[in-house]
C-alpha cells in the first residue's frame, strides 16, 4: 500500500514537469492543448509531433513512461467519452464504456444495498450521459444504453425515466 503522500508528490512532480517539458512545448506551437486528469492527458498537437512529444515528456525523468494513443476511425476514447471527428471535421463527445466494462450494476430487486445507493448509482450514469455528450443523438443513445443496462439489473422502467426527465430538466 502506497503513503498518504503518493497523490500529492505525483501531483507536484507531473506539475514541474508541466512547466519544464509542456510549457516549452506549448510555447514552441508543438502542442496546440493539453489537459490533464489525474493521470490521463489528452494533447492536440501539430501533425507528425508524436515521437518528439513523447521523448521530451519520457526525458524528465526514466520512472516516468508516457504512451500515446491515437485517433483510430476519427475516435479516440479518453475517460468515459469518445471523443469523434463528425461529418465537418467537428470534435464531438460521445458516450463511453469499456469493451471489458460489466454488465452488472447493483441489483435493484436482489441488492441489499441501501435503495437510494442503488438510485444514486443510476442517477450518476444519467448525468454523465447528459453531460458528457454534444450531440441530441449521442445523448439519446447514451440514455437508451444506460435504460437497458438498468433494466437487466432489476431496476423499473418508470424509474429509469423519472430521473432521465429529472436531470434533462436541470441540464436542458
Amino acid at each position: 500500500m502506497g503513503s498518504r503522500l503518493s497523490p500529492i508528490l505525483s501531483d507536484i512532480f507531473c506539475h514541474m514537469m508541466e512547466e519544464k517539458i509542456i510549457l516549452k512545448l506549448t510555447e514552441n506551437g508543438v502542442i496546440l492543448h493539453y489537459n490533464l486528469y489525474v493521470d490521463d492527458c489528452i494533447l492536440i498537437i501539430k501533425r507528425d509531433t508524436e515521437l518528439l512529444i513523447q521523448t521530451e515528456m519520457n526525458s524528465y525523468d526514466h520512472f516516468l513512461n508516457f504512451t500515446f494513443e491515437k485517433m483510430v476511425d476519427n475516435e479516440l476514447p479518453f475517460l468515459d467519452t469518445c471523443i469523434y471527428l463528425d461529418a465537418e471535421k467537428n470534435p464531438q463527445l460521445k458516450f463511453y464504456r469499456k469493451p471489458t466494462a460489466s454488465e452488472v450494476k447493483m441489483n435493484f430487486k436482489k441488492s441489499v444495498a441501501p435503495k437510494k445507493y442503488k438510485i444514486s448509482s443510476l442517477t450518476g450514469e444519467i448525468y454523465r450521459a447528459v453531460n458528457c455528450t454534444s450531440t441530441l443523438k449521442d445523448r439519446e443513445d447514451a440514455l437508451g444504453q444506460i435504460t437497458n443496462l438498468y433494466e437487466k439489473n432489476g431496476y423499473r422502467k418508470d424509474l429509469i425515466n423519472s430521473k432521465i426527465k429529472e436531470l434533462r430538466g436541470r441540464n436542458f
